[in-house]
């Protein structure tokens, strides 16, 4: 899957998903440093990134159900502190989780790290379908 990495996530998190067959892109690369929240949410749904991000406060405004105009191919809201310790299990779940899931268009998740079990849980958000949460260990 293409995804697009926003520049507050960090460079480990492209490593481990190219590792895992991903076409993954730092933001700050394609899209440069310092760029506005609509020019990198633009980059990614011209170049049919999935926008992986801990900012989704920011981003939430542009997809779904906000604003019912525009088309995406996915967004990921990382509801957690990523760190040098638990990056490699929190995106090797995501990783598995887009491998598994062929395609995210139009969807958003959530997603949330427990320290004390080490779980990740990948929340859709939109659209709701029961609630349905992805639970990995």
């Amino acid at each position: 899957m293409k995804i697009l990495l926003d520049e507050n996530v960090m460079p480990k998190a492209k490593e481990i998903l190219v590792s895992m067959k991903h076409e993954a892109e730092l933001s700050i690369d394609v899209v440069g440093a310092g760029a506005s929240d609509e020019e990198v949410f633009k980059h990614a749904c011209e170049n049919r990134y999935a926008l992986i991000t801990h900012n989704g406060k920011d981003f939430i405004v542009f997809i779904p159900p906000v604003c019912i105009n525009n088309c995406h191919f996915g967004f990921i809201w990382l509801k957690c502190e990523v760190t040098n310790r638990n990056c490699d299990t929190i995106f090797a779940k995501i990783g598995k989780f887009l491998t598994e899931r062929k395609s995210i268009t139009d969807q958003y998740f959530s997603v949330k790290f427990n320290r004390s079990t080490s779980e990740v849980n990948i929340d859709l958000r939109y659209p709701k379908q029961n609630n349905i949460i992805y639970g990995f260990k």
